[in-house]
């Protein structure tokens, strides 16, 4: 418990600096500074699998937002129903909203401190 506690903010530093720089490439790609392969536009599927692994770890909430959140960035990275990456972002709206009601009926808060408290 207290190894884990000690690794969190490593673990932590560790995403926000890896989604910094994953930005930063998009960031340069889109405003044609440097030209990204093909491939990265199959991003959302990282979002796609991190709901999927919520789901399994039984929070619906969360895992339902990633997997929206992917949808919608695969709208607008393909140009689906007509959408482009400025005009998705009402999808967003509508994908963290779907994973806050269902967190709140689903109780995956009150799960979640008291899974930490019991391993405390």
């Amino acid at each position: 418990m207290e190894h884990e506690e000690k690794h969190r903010p490593r673990r932590q530093m560790f995403w926000g600096v890896l989604l910094m720089a994953l930005g930063g490439l998009f960031l340069l790609d889109r405003t044609g500074i440097i030209d990204m392969p093909e491939i990265w536009k199959f991003w959302p599927v990282v979002l796609l699998a991190a709901g999927a692994f919520r789901f399994w770890d039984r929070r619906p909430g969360s895992g339902t937002m990633l997997i929206l959140m992917a949808l919608a960035f695969f709208t607008a990275e393909f140009g689906w129903m007509g959408l482009s990456w400025a005009t998705f972002w009402p999808l967003l709206l509508v994908a963290v909203g779907a994973g806050i009601v269902i967190r709140a009926f689903s109780h995956e808060d009150e799960r979640c401190k008291d899974q930490e408290a019991s391993r405390d």
